[in-house]
């Protein structure tokens, strides 16, 4: 199953988005094949200033769990984060 985890950073927390941010793409790349891709939402200054994070998970719990050991929800970048299910229906990518 897939799972859309959308973080809103909180207001000011660009510096400490940038200081967590090799913890953050090291977490995730440690996911292997769970995770499908990411990127962040952009600002009017082109700053980021959200994620969103597309995962493979076994349930609604194992995605949770997924969110919210990433390092910018413990490091206090998200001021809130929600995780959906999602059903990736154009453009899936070919993943082996």
């Amino acid at each position: 199953m897939q799972f859309v985890i959308i973080g809103n950073d909180k207001k000011g927390a660009l510096e400490i988005r940038k200081n967590a941010r090799a913890d953050h793409l090291a977490y995730w790349g440690e996911q292997g094949d769970k995770f499908l891709a990411a990127g962040p939402f952009l600002d009017a200054n082109e700053n980021p200033c959200g994620s969103m994070m597309i995962v493979e998970a076994a349930d609604i719990d194992e995605a949770k769990s997924m969110a919210a050991s990433d390092p910018y929800v413990t490091g206090g970048v998200f001021e809130n984060y929600e995780v959906r299910r999602w059903n990736w229906l154009l453009g899936k990518p070919q993943l082996t």
